[in-house]
């Protein structure tokens, strides 16, 4: 037993209303997904077009970019000169500091007065020096010592060189 079955082209469904066929659903979202002026797909020339906006913001942000891990770099190279200064300068203060303790000990206990000039090379204080000067006044039937003291870490043309000076001026 065989049959023979022949098909016809028309609806999938046989119902009253109409059921559109497949083109015209294709086309339908072909229309939705590119609106135009004609209601069909758009020319050659508005797609490129809209590539190119592409590109350009591309470079757009990859200048942004650049620009802005360009100063990071210079921020952190400032910052970095910054804490060393900072450190150059602080060993500096410490070289004055201990010159001011050495004097005010030479003044009490040994009556030292004069120029004097120490180095350091203890951990801390490594490429340090201080120049002191130990002065000894009578003011009112008083003995007073003035100590002025000059830290200095580095040399004078060193990029790193520092220097602090400190003074004073006490009773024994």
């Amino acid at each position: 037993m065989s049959r023979n079955v022949h098909l016809q082209p028309g609806p999938a469904f046989s119902s009253r209303e109409s059921t559109p066929s497949a083109t015209a659903l294709i086309s339908q979202a072909m229309s939705d997904k590119w609106p135009s002026r004609s209601g069909s797909r758009p020319s050659h020339k508005s797609v490129c077009r809209q590539q190119g906006i592409t590109l350009v913001g591309a470079l757009f942000i990859i200048i942004v970019m650049a620009l802005l891990g360009t100063g990071l770099l210079q921020l952190m190279a400032t910052s970095q000169q910054s804490v060393s200064q900072e450190l150059t300068s602080t060993r500096a203060y410490f070289a004055a500091q201990s010159a001011l303790q050495w004097g005010m000990y030479q003044a009490s206990f040994a009556s030292a007065t004069g120029s004097h000039t120490l180095s350091f090379n203890y951990q801390g204080l490594v490429n340090t020096s201080a120049a002191i000067t130990l002065n000894a006044e009578n003011i009112a039937g008083a003995d007073y010592y003035q100590i002025n003291s000059d830290g200095r870490y580095g040399s004078t043309g060193d990029r790193e060189f520092s220097h602090r000076k400190l003074l004073l001026r006490f009773r024994p």
